[in-house]
């Protein structure tokens, strides 16, 4: 209960995007993920750490031997073991490099340095390439989200320590969830010139770190590919059957249904119907079951009246134009980034701070950082678009050689000073 009275739930992550995922959200963990008295995070052959005993996924490839990352669904579909995977590899690269240009600073300060980058690149990514695809340009103008353009001076300070960070349920338990329609059934390996080589089926491969840990990793690429070559499903109403027949189904256990599930956590945590968040975000309520088109008649069947719609329900058979989440999501994950964004006391862009950037390094932060590039440093691969998050068949977005893509220059973190302080 908070302060109020009101029933409120524990969240284990962060709010910020501060790279838990990769360090762990606390002490405890962070410990478990790094090499003691390193600068290095832990890797079993260049792969995610498997601890002994560790018995959280199924059929690993060496038993009772699961990986582990800072977020515990590390093994929930290969997708998500590829992205902790590049991560992991992406913190040594830069840590290994920041120990060769800077041979007197000591483990720790080569770490938390290394650290404040890989969060730094997040950060950029997240706000610059990923938000857009998914809100688009309006929204993101109206929420203030975009970084601040390079031309126009590189240091934003948009903090207000008055702002509350947390996550909102709305958000945790609905409009987070669009991308459960984005999934497709096959989780396949791709090549060099975008073509399936295999087929992986979804509701194979739940809490099942094999195809990533097998041949010492020499899948990861492959699966990678998939990432860069094949599109999503469209946000919309429509959930394949991996996710909603077959979610998380194990042997010895049934599939589950991803929606059930979304529906019933919203209604365990109390959240509010989907009228009601229309009218926070200034939208017009939905007031007869006509207005939900050709699902008015099956909805009228499930519900006494259009405001006991569930947010999740609603917000999912709302079109946008632009194939972005509809008007409610799109205020809802507004509302609450510029809340990240502003929150943040260790936002990468704020000026004149201890842990801040030099000029020249948020320059070179800013112009160069792309998933697309961290994919190519360290999985091998030699052909990529620029822009990952869009296929590589849209206009400007060609796949072009590794090479091509700018990379963050390091060099300019080299320096005489055995003092960097940079922990957040």
């Amino acid at each position: 209960m908070d302060a109020d009275g009101v029933r409120q739930q524990i969240n284990l992550a962060t709010p910020f995007v501060d790279a838990s995922t990769v360090y762990g959200s606390t002490q405890e963990m962070n410990e478990i993920l790094r090499v003691p008295y390193s600068y290095l995070l832990k890797t079993d052959n260049n792969l995610l750490p498997t601890p002994p005993g560790v018995n959280t996924c199924f059929d690993p490839v060496i038993p009772n031997r699961c990986p582990v990352a800072g977020d515990s669904r590390v093994s929930e579909s290969p997708m998500l073991s590829v992205q902790h995977s590049i991560w992991l590899r992406e913190h040594n690269r830069i840590a290994t490099e920041l120990h060769t240009l800077n041979p007197h600073w000591d483990h720790e300060t080569v770490y938390q340095e290394a650290r404040k980058i890989i969060i730094a690149m997040l950060q950029q990514i997240t706000y610059n390439d990923f938000l857009p695809t998914i809100l688009g340009q309006t929204t993101m103008e109206r929420f203030k989200l975009f970084s601040r353009d390079v031309n126009e001076g590189v240091f934003d300070d948009s903090y207000d320590p008055k702002v509350n960070p947390q996550i909102l349920d709305s958000v945790n338990v609905a409009a987070h969830r669009y991308g459960h329609s984005q999934l497709t059934n096959k989780q396949n390996f791709v090549d060099e010139g975008c073509n399936t080589v295999t087929v992986n089926y979804l509701k194979d491969t739940f809490e099942s770190p094999r195809l990533v840990q097998q041949n010492n990793g020499a899948n990861i690429p492959f699966l990678a590919r998939h990432l860069a070559c094949t599109a999503s499903n469209k946000i919309d109403n429509f959930i394949v059957d991996g996710m909603r027949d077959f979610l998380l189904r194990l042997p010895e256990a049934p599939g589950s249904d991803i929606v059930a599930r979304n529906l019933q956590r919203g209604r365990e945590q109390g959240v509010s119907g989907y009228n009601t968040w229309r009218e926070i975000c200034g939208l017009e309520p939905i007031k007869s079951f006509d207005k939900f088109g050709k699902f008015g008649n099956a909805l009228k069947e499930l519900y006494n009246e259009p405001d006991d719609v569930d947010l999740f329900i609603g917000a999912m058979l709302e079109k946008d134009a632009g194939f972005n989440v509809g008007p409610t999501f799109q205020c809802l994950l507004g509302m609450q980034y510029q809340r990240i964004k502003r929150g943040d006391r260790f936002w990468y862009e704020r000026p004149c701070q201890i842990f801040s950037s030099t000029e020249a390094q948020l320059k070179s932060l800013k112009e160069n950082t792309r998933i697309s590039k961290i994919l190519c440093r360290n999985l091998g691969i030699h052909k990529i678009q620029k822009n990952m998050f869009l296929l590589p068949n849209r206009i400007g977005n060609k796949r072009i050689l590794c090479d091509g893509i700018p990379d963050i220059d390091l060099s300019l973190w080299r320096s005489t000073d055995v003092d960097i302080q940079g922990n957040r």
